[in-house]
C-alpha cells in the first residue's frame, strides 16, 4: 500500500482527455435548455399568476450556471494512476478523494461509450468490486487506453482472485 502523501505527488497520475470536457459540456447545455425550456414552458402556460416560480426557475438556473463554470475544474482535477498492485483514483476541487482498489479486488471491468463519448473517440470504465464502497470509473480516456486498461484490470483481477 502506498500512503497519502505519495499519493498526492505521485507524477503518474494520467488525466481524463481534454476532449472530454466538451463532451460534459455539450450533455449538460443540452440537458439544461430541455429543462429550463420545458419548466418556462409549463410556468408560462399553467403557472404564470405564480410569480414565484420564476424566482425559483432563476435561481436554479443560476446555480447549474456555476456548475458549468466550474466544469472544466472538476473534469481535469480526475486522475488515475496504476502501480504495480493498485490502482489510484484521483478526483475532487476542494475536497480531494483519493481510492485506492488493489487489483485482486477487482470482479468486473466494464467499458462503455456513448454517442458523445463514441464522436469524441473516448470511452469510460466501470469497475466493480468485491467491497460495495471501492467501486470507482474512470472517464472520458481515449478508447484505445480504455480497452488497454480494461484487458490489464480484468487480468490482474483475475490473476490476484482476491475478491472471490
Amino acid at each position: 500500500m502506498i500512503d497519502a502523501a505519495q499519493i498526492a505527488n505521485h507524477q503518474e497520475f494520467r488525466r481524463s482527455d481534454p476532449a472530454y470536457f466538451g463532451v460534459r459540456l455539450k450533455v449538460r447545455l443540452i440537458w439544461i435548455v430541455i429543462f429550463y425550456g420545458v419548466t418556462a414552458l409549463a410556468i408560462i402556460l399553467f403557472g404564470s399568476h405564480l410569480w414565484w416560480l420564476w424566482l425559483i426557475w432563476a435561481l436554479i438556473l443560476a446555480i447549474r450556471l456555476v456548475n458549468l463554470v466550474l466544469l472544466r475544474r472538476r473534469t481535469y482535477a480526475f486522475g488515475y494512476a496504476e502501480t504495480e498492485t493498485e490502482l489510484v483514483l484521483r478526483r475532487g476541487l476542494m475536497f480531494r478523494n483519493f481510492e485506492v482498489i488493489p487489483y485482486g479486488r477487482l470482479q468486473k471491468v466494464t467499458l462503455e461509450e456513448g454517442p458523445f463519448l463514441r464522436k469524441a473517440g473516448l470511452a469510460s470504465l466501470t469497475l466493480v468490486t468485491a467491497s460495495s464502497d471501492s467501486d470507482g470509473s474512470i472517464n472520458g480516456v481515449k478508447a484505445e487506453e480504455a480497452e488497454r486498461l480494461r484487458e490489464k484490470l480484468s487480468r490482474l483481477g483475475e490473476a490476484n482472485l482476491e475478491g472471490l
